[in-house]
């Protein structure tokens, strides 16, 4: 957490490539969404996918293998000492698999794999499907691969305007304390994917971390770069998922503990406040923060998309009733019953 931290969500292209989002889910959370004008963003862990945050490790780990090695063997002509400590330590290979690893290990340490009380933050996320790139029927009615989810009885699909959800996201930024807040689109690949390609201000700060620890540098990269690792770990996605061309807010809210150590190095430093954490409680549930709650906003719902199901026409007199006649509502003709 820095002082300057500053959101990634304001990307004016995400807009304009992605100007509505598809939000899938069922009649409950319809309904809750609709009466609390919020958002739930749930703890990454979880999530349905095992991979998340975890599956850069590999791929980031040979990026920066290969950009290490050519680092040691550019450094070593001039320092006779770091040529010898090489040479002890099994040569340029060797020490850049350990730097690479080393450092990648470093990172995870510090944000998602320490204590809770200790650990950088932990992302909440909510997923949107993108459907800008697909045919106008999905735009119109739908994912199939999503309403199977909901089986006979069905689910709705919120279509959100992107632009104004920006805008939102600006405004819960400034009420409340967050470590990072991204709205971008997740990139797919898997752990053999080269991420140099998808994310390459990341591996471009790391090589530069590593370049100038080589140098003797003990200062050699300030908080930014590691924004860059948070959106690396929290925006790649396994290719399996693909076909849900996902965008994502990934909120990691502050913590007391961050907040007391920024206050030990500045008691004059001013705080927002902090952002509620709920819990699962006897009922289960998932650990989740509530996007907007408190800020007196309308969501800004384009229309509705009434799921296939045994019993269709119940489900959009149940969204008509929630929503009355101000929002479109439509049926989804996707030929399906789970």
């Amino acid at each position: 957490m820095t002082k300057d931290n500053q959101p990634k969500f304001d990307n004016p292209s995400l807009a304009v490539d992605h100007p509505e989002l598809h939000h899938y889910t069922t009649g409950g959370g319809l309904a809750g969404i609709l009466a609390s004008n919020t958002l739930w963003a749930t703890h990454f862990s979880d999530l349905n996918d095992s991979s998340e945050v975890k599956l850069i490790q590999a791929p980031l780990k040979e990026a920066l293998t290969a950009r290490c090695k050519r680092l040691v063997i550019e450094h070593q002509p001039r320092n006779l000492a770091h040529m010898n400590n090489v040479r002890k330590l099994g040569g340029p290979e060797k020490v850049a698999d350990n730097l690479a690893q080393g450092l990648v290990n470093a990172l995870y340490q510090v944000t998602f794999e320490s204590d809770e009380e200790k650990r950088f933050g932990a992302p909440f996320i909510t997923s949107f499907c993108s459907h800008a790139a697909d045919q106008p029927y999905e735009r119109g009615h739908g994912l199939l691969s999503q309403w199977r989810g909901y089986g006979r009885d069905g689910g709705y699909c919120i279509v959100f305007d992107t632009g104004k959800l920006i805008e939102l996201l600006s405004l819960e930024f400034s009420a409340f304390d967050y470590v990072h807040l991204d709205f971008s689109t997740a990139r797919y690949g898997d752990k053999n994917d080269d991420v140099s390609l998808l994310f390459p201000e990341l591996v471009q700060w790391l090589e530069h971390f590593v370049s100038e620890t080589l140098k003797g540098n003990k200062e050699p990269s300030g908080g930014k770069g590691l924004g860059e690792f948070l959106t690396g770990a929290t925006m790649f996605k396994h290719r399996g998922f693909h076909e849900e061309r996902e965008v994502r807010i990934v909120a990691m809210p502050g913590s007391k503990e961050l907040q007391a150590q920024m206050l030990h190095e500045d008691e004059q430093l001013k705080l927002r406040p902090l952002k509620p954490i709920d819990f699962p409680d006897e009922r289960g549930g998932k650990r989740h923060i509530s996007l907007f709650q408190g800020l007196e906003i309308t969501l800004p719902i384009k229309r509705i998309i009434v799921g296939p199901s045994r019993d269709q026409q119940g489900n959009v007199s149940k969204a008509r009733d929630l929503l009355g006649s101000n929002i479109s509502i439509s049926e989804s003709e996707t030929p399906f019953i789970g």
